[in-house]
């Protein structure tokens, strides 16, 4: 049986799991959380919100479009999005980055890249 989009994407965190032991998170998500609500990726001007990603980045979206789709994926999964700022606010990356996840597998999922959510 052929394993699904979602399922390799468990087994690559499952294999971060095993080789960077109890820092996973942190070696694995590296700077996701920065694009989550509250993050310093959204510390940015308008114009650089608008502005298109170099070719082949987030899907051709701009920032703008890809931080909504963050936060939709937040949504849809029932994730708190004032509770994640609130981590954020607090430095507590290791909490936000177990809370977040899912919202990293669904946008996998979706189509986006490790990379362009890590990044």
């Amino acid at each position: 049986m052929i394993p699904t989009k979602r399922r390799i994407i468990e087994l690559e965190i499952e294999e971060a799991e095993r080789i960077y032991g109890s820092n996973w998170e942190r070696a694995f998500f590296n700077n996701f959380h920065g694009n989550l609500p509250g993050g310093w990726r959204r510390k940015v001007d308008d114009e650089i919100l608008d502005r298109k990603p170099a070719i082949g980045l987030r899907l051709g979206k701009t920032l703008r479009e890809f931080f909504g789709d963050v936060d939709r994926v937040l949504g849809e999964l029932g994730i708190d999005v004032v509770g994640i700022e609130q981590l954020q606010i607090n430095s507590r990356t290791e909490e936000v980055l177990r809370k977040a996840r899912p919202t990293y597998v669904a946008l996998r999922v979706s189509g986006y890249t490790h990379y362009d959510l890590t990044g």
